[in-house]
């Protein structure tokens, strides 16, 4: 074959070879451009679920922290959560004077075994009922009250 004819051929089997290549990439640019979509569509509902997440841990801390109960939080005989109602039960002015003491710094000598059983039971991960008890406040003074506690999971 002569050259010019091979490199007709060359040549068209090079265009021919272009051609594909164009093709492949478009095929691998509309690829990309599905997976851009989907992975800014993933993006979106991930910040729409951190939005839910954060608004509905506000709306459980407004709640909590407004209720007209007493209500404390305790991990490993501390207390690490009282809300506004609970510090003014004990008597403080400050959740500094509160958090960090043991439950049984709050609860009248005559309940601690009481208080005992009932945190056994709660390890268990059962509530425990409505009881009447005595708490000591920050000042010294008594005063009756009723505790019901429930277990509460957290990460």
């Amino acid at each position: 074959m002569p050259a010019t004819q091979t490199a007709k051929v060359e040549n068209a089997r090079m265009n021919q070879e272009l051609q594909t290549s164009k093709t492949d990439l478009a095929a691998a640019n509309r690829q990309v451009d599905q997976l851009e979509g989907q992975v800014r569509s993933t993006k979106d509902r991930n910040n729409r679920a951190e939005e839910a997440i954060v608004e509905s841990d506000r709306r459980f801390r407004r709640l909590i922290e407004f209720s007209p109960d007493a209500m404390f939080i305790k991990r490993a005989d501390r207390i690490v959560f009282a809300n506004h109602r609970c510090l003014k039960l004990f008597g403080a002015s400050s959740s500094e004077q509160v958090l960090g003491k043991s439950v049984f710094d709050f609860i009248h000598p005559d309940f601690h075994a009481i208080m005992t059983e009932r945190l056994g039971l709660m390890e268990t991960g059962n509530p425990v009922p409505l009881i009447e008890e005595k708490i000591v406040r920050l000042d010294g003074t008594m005063v009756d009250v009723e505790i019901s506690a429930s277990p509460f999971l957290e990460d």
